[in-house]
């Protein structure tokens, strides 16, 4: 999958005005062999887009999302820790009984 994420540029385009994405429009959020996160910004329209890229047998999926984050704060978000089940039934209780 990282020899696939170093040869994508040349193959997306933004979303928005079509133009071609070059080197300097992606950054590598995460890469494994089986899937990989990058984010885009487009030098012509501005337009900030996620891929999200994943390897199955002998095929990639792909989807993309239109974000308004920069690199830095998709970056931050990605190093969070997780949110586990009890932190939901928290939040979840606390709105059930302060009604």
């Amino acid at each position: 999958m990282q020899e696939f994420s170093s040869n994508l540029d040349s193959m997306v385009k933004c979303p928005v005005c079509t133009k071609k994405y070059g080197k300097r429009d992606s950054l590598v959020l995460e890469s494994t062999q089986r899937r990989s996160i990058l984010h885009f910004t487009c030098k012509s329209c501005q337009m900030a887009s996620l891929m999200f890229f994943s390897q199955q047998q002998d095929k990639i999926i792909g989807m993309g999302v239109l974000t308004d984050l920069s690199r830095l704060e998709i970056d931050k978000i990605l190093n969070q820790e997780v949110v586990s089940a009890n932190q939901i039934l928290a939040v979840y209780n606390f709105f059930k009984n302060n009604k």
